[in-house]
């Protein structure tokens, strides 16, 4: 196979490559302005529900944002806690150790 024949191929491809990519951009398009077409014709009831179920999306949405933040607090919480108990039974067996009781009382009771 020549050079130029390569060159050709290669160009060819890349044509084909361009072409569909216009083809993606144009049915994109032609979706995007049949739905602002939709938008533009629809009545106020119409826009009215349309807000709406976009607002509820967006709602369900900060609703799980919100519970994730919450379970990650909760998570942390329950960490700090957790130190918090290790650090108060290592006071208390160091504070045991360092307890003396003297003989004299231990043999009175």
């Amino acid at each position: 196979m020549g050079f130029w024949q390569q060159v050709k191929g290669w160009l060819s491809s890349e044509a084909a490559e361009l072409s569909d990519a216009a083809k993606g951009f144009e049915a994109r398009a032609d979706r995007e302005m049949t739905a602002r077409e939709q938008r533009l014709n629809e009545t106020p009831a119409e826009a009215m529900e349309r807000l709406t179920a976009e607002s509820s999306a967006n709602d369900s949405l900060f609703d799980e944002l919100e519970d994730k933040i919450a379970a990650s607090q909760a998570k942390a919480d329950a960490v700090a806690d957790l130190a918090a108990d290790a650090e108060n039974k290592a006071a208390d067996t160091a504070a045991a150790d360092e307890l003396v009781i003297p003989e004299d009382e231990t043999e009175e009771q």
